[in-house]
């Protein structure tokens, strides 16, 4: 019986985890694929109207600490401070409130590729606190141009809410 109560502890505890954070995909450029087996989304004043905001999810090459991120007032530069210091590669998403691409880019020690695209991520949820869906692109070729690159990302985040600004 003790090992019934456990296990269905255990079964809802990776539930609880499965459910809170989920992402990962692959980026190829000139034929090259970097794996992404980590993300992390979190919220920011739109780039160009500061009174909109839009949702950032990163992809990474390596895990972050996310405490650290949450707790600071300015999240992007926290995240952006931690990937420099792993020297991880990593993709960028920024995703309007109406579920528009703002802008894609890939970061990688001595590259930064960023732009808009035709292409549309697909979510399934998308408001304050939590993100799901995926981002593929559509043309092959992508995948050996010198610019831009071929994506495929998943993801299923929970946003947290901003940290006081100090």
């Amino acid at each position: 019986m003790k090992f019934v109560r456990h296990a269905i502890g255990l079964a809802a505890l990776c539930l609880c985890v499965g459910a809170h954070a989920a992402g990962s995909g692959e980026m190829t450029r000139k034929g090259q694929t970097t794996k992404l087996p980590n993300a992390y989304a979190y919220r920011q004043a739109d780039h160009f109207d500061k009174s909109k905001m839009i949702t950032t999810v990163l992809f990474t090459t390596k895990p972050l600490d996310t405490a650290k991120i949450d707790a600071a007032s300015e999240q992007i530069d926290a995240a952006e401070a931690q990937l420099r210091q792993l020297e991880a590669s990593y993709v960028e998403l920024d995703i309007a409130a109406d579920g528009s691409l703002e802008m894609i880019g890939f970061f990688a020690p001595g590259v930064s590729v960023s732009g808009g695209t035709s292409d549309k991520p697909v979510l399934t949820h998308n408001d304050a606190r939590r993100i799901e869906g995926s981002f593929r692109s559509t043309d092959e070729k992508d995948k050996t141009g010198d610019f831009g690159g071929y994506y495929d990302l998943k993801f299923a985040l929970d946003i947290p809410p901003p940290a006081a600004k100090h």
